[in-house]
């Protein structure tokens, strides 16, 4: 009988040695799960990346079919800078290739603006840090300077030159 009592304590595990299986799959769990939700992180950080790069691009590709086809791209304005600040130029009209349409950028808040000079702007973008345009005397191109804030912090800075048709 004796060793029956014996054989039936060897069979089962003890409280502590179940104790420490719980701390250590608790342990395991806990590094799983910070693992997933930095893959996570990554994953919406690069899609917000992917975001703002998109708009940007947008942005840039718009502007940069605004300089070509502009025909006094030094209205004697300064580039836009501070808040309501706008940028007004004219450009060729594409139907009536003999008119000009005064057009103006303006930015307000994080938003750049773009549209007609006497009526509703509509926004080319948004997540707007800075915006710059400048033109360069020796060569007459101009450089679009764009900065963007991600949602996550940073910026993202885009620049491109033109050279306008109408010089």
């Amino acid at each position: 009988m004796k060793e029956n009592c014996e054989k039936s304590r060897q069979r089962g595990f003890t409280l502590i040695e179940v104790i420490v299986v719980l701390i250590l799959v608790g342990i395991m769990a806990a590094m799983a799960g910070t693992g997933l939700v930095t893959a996570v992180q990554g994953y919406l950080m690069a899609a917000e990346n992917a975001e703002v790069s998109q708009k940007a691009q947008m942005a840039m590709t718009r502007l940069t079919r605004e300089i070509h086809q502009c025909s006094d791209c030094d209205a004697g304005n300064a580039p836009p800078g501070p808040l309501g600040t706008a940028y007004n130029y004219r450009i060729f009209d594409e139907a009536h290739p003999d008119s000009e349409v005064s057009r103006k950028l303006e930015i307000w808040g994080n938003e750049l603006k773009l549209g007609p000079q006497s009526g509703d702007t509509f926004v080319l973008v948004d997540q707007v840090q800075s915006f710059s345009l400048a033109r360069n005397g020796a060569d007459g191109t101009i450089t679009i300077t764009l900065v963007m804030t991600h949602k996550f912090g940073g910026n993202q800075t885009f620049v491109t030159k033109i050279l306008p048709r109408n010089i």
